[in-house]
């Protein structure tokens, strides 16, 4: 597993997170999120040689995390800015359920992060087949193996 590169991706969806508080728009937000995933997948094809569904799975488990930590941090004003957010949370409410909104907001983040993380897998797979292996140089591996031979 390559976890610096897990934990250096995630960064972009920890901005990507304080973006959609501050300054995106909840309509732009899906699709910045499918670009993100995208640039994930290559990242991951490109970074590793196996596990990258699990690498993909982890990534996206992390993001939620910090996902909801964010959104919990800054919760009245994630709900100012999210409307059709408000609006579910109601409907929970309407339905003679009394769960706090950061529960609901929490269960759901690290649901939806576990889905996310499935897919970014499944693209990193696609986008690992897209990738050319890189060749080893067998001529190198023979001068390691015997240091007074000749290639």
């Amino acid at each position: 597993m390559k976890w610096t590169l897990i934990l250096r991706l995630s960064l972009i969806g920890l901005v990507l997170a304080l973006g959609s508080i501050f300054v995106i728009s909840p309509n732009l937000e899906s699709l910045l999120w499918l670009v993100v995933f995208l640039y994930y997948a290559s990242a991951i094809g490109h970074g590793t040689r196996t596990l990258r569904f699990f690498h993909g799975l982890l990534l996206g488990i992390l993001n939620s995390v910090w996902v909801v930590a964010m959104h919990e941090i800054f919760l009245t004003r994630y709900l100012a800015a999210h409307p059709r957010e408000v609006q579910m949370l109601d409907t929970v409410h309407a339905a003679g359920l009394s769960v706090s909104p950061r529960w609901i907001m929490s269960f759901t983040g690290i649901t939806v992060g576990v889905l996310e993380g499935i897919v970014i897998g499944v693209f990193a797979i696609v986008a690992g087949m897209m990738v050319k292996p890189k060749r080893l140089d067998l001529r190198v591996i023979a001068n390691i193996a015997e240091p007074g031979a000749e290639a």
